[in-house]
């Protein structure tokens, strides 16, 4: 539930300093950042953007800072100030895997009394730009603000704030990943992704197949993703799934206690799909994508030339001679060994820990 007291609060005022630009305008997928947060936030009555410049989102009211050059207290205390609601949803611009979900986990805080509360993640660090502030923190945070005290850990302590764990729900530390350095930027926008490319009928599917049942052997949870360049038929003529699409249900799904399948006519993009996939997996084969920028094997036929874009390897089971490393169609563990290293892949052992049990946190005072 999003609550009509709660606003929305995303900053953007930093230097970036140490990336060189602007973080907000850190595209990826070829969306900024700043919107693909702001899209989990569309549900929100009332959305401000604290920026000194007009950023691409939409539906958000851009204010500056009462205080300029005082970090992200002066803008949360500028938007309390200034805003209608009781209660104010901050994010700051890099949390880069921020999903709607975390946001209605914290709202359902609303009627605990706090003036404040935000997440630690499991790794110890309390992110105090992923939290609810109300007006009822606004006097703390305008003392710590006039006495200089800009830290935001201490500024959060003066409130009399609540942490809540996010080990005990669902959620992944990766939702709260920040990006201050390009190095955090490539951690976190390498997903586990790896993609075998080709012409029609060299074998992707067949290698695909392999590589799954390898990696799956190992104990990874593998997503499998095609690209079709043309229309298709995405069911079995004359079954009841097909008829209720026909007559115009969309989207359509059929399930039992195992599987699901789910039918939806829409627009769709690759890393919209992708990042789908990694809520339960931690790999995704795509078969296809050779225009994409994932990394990528190419399997080729004799005497074809190479179609995809900067492929890292090639497969074939004829001779090569070019620069590229090259294995044979058959050689699932070598080509298996190439995507781990390429993915920085650790094997998973037991439990994936990213994941608890309890779908509320703990007061962490």
């Amino acid at each position: 539930m999003r609550n009509t007291c709660c606003g929305v609060l995303l900053l953007a005022g930093g230097k970036s300093s140490r990336l060189g630009q602007n973080k907000a305008l850190l595209e990826y997928g070829g969306v900024p950042m700043i919107r693909r947060i702001a899209e989990q936030c569309v549900a929100f009555p009332e959305k401000i953007l604290s920026s000194p410049i007009d950023l691409p989102v939409e539906g958000f009211r851009r204010i500056a800072d009462d205080t300029p050059e005082c970090g992200p207290l002066g803008g949360i205390v500028s938007a309390l100030r200034q805003c209608r609601s009781e209660a104010l949803l901050v994010l700051s611009c890099d949390l880069a895997c921020y999903r709607a979900e975390l946001g209605d986990y914290l709202l359902s805080f609303l009627d605990s009394g706090w003036p404040a509360w935000c997440l630690r993640s499991r790794d110890g660090r309390t992110h105090y730009l992923c939290g609810i502030y109300t007006k009822a923190a606004l006097p703390a945070l305008e003392a710590m603000l006039a006495q200089n005290h800009l830290k935001m850990a201490e500024s959060f302590a003066a409130t009399g704030g609540h942490v809540l764990e996010l080990q005990y729900t669902v959620f992944p530390d990766r939702m709260m990943a920040n990006i201050n350095t390009w190095q955090d930027y490539y951690t976190i926008f390498q997903p586990p992704v790896f993609a075998i490319s080709g012409l029609h009928n060299t074998g992707k599917t067949t290698l695909c197949e392999k590589l799954i049942q390898h990696f799956s052997g190992m104990g990874y949870r593998v997503a499998g993703i095609k690209h079709d360049g043309h229309s298709f038929e995405p069911d079995v003529p004359g079954t009841d799934s097909w008829r209720l699409r026909k007559a115009g249900a969309n989207p359509v799904m059929v399930y039992n206690r195992e599987i699901l399948a789910y039918n939806e006519k829409n627009v769709y993009r690759a890393d919209q799909l992708i990042e789908a996939a990694l809520q339960n997996a931690n790999l995704v084969l795509l078969e296809g994508f050779k225009d994409s920028r994932w990394p990528k094997a190419e399997i080729l036929m004799e005497g074809e030339p190479s179609v995809s874009r900067e492929p890292m390897a090639l497969i074939s089971d004829w001779g090569w001679e070019g620069g590229l490393p090259h294995y044979t169609r058959n050689d699932v563990e070598g080509i298996a060994r190439m995507i781990q290293e390429t993915l920085h892949l650790v094997p998973p052992s037991g439990e994936h820990d990213e994941f608890g049990k309890d779908k509320r946190g703990n007061d962490g005072n």
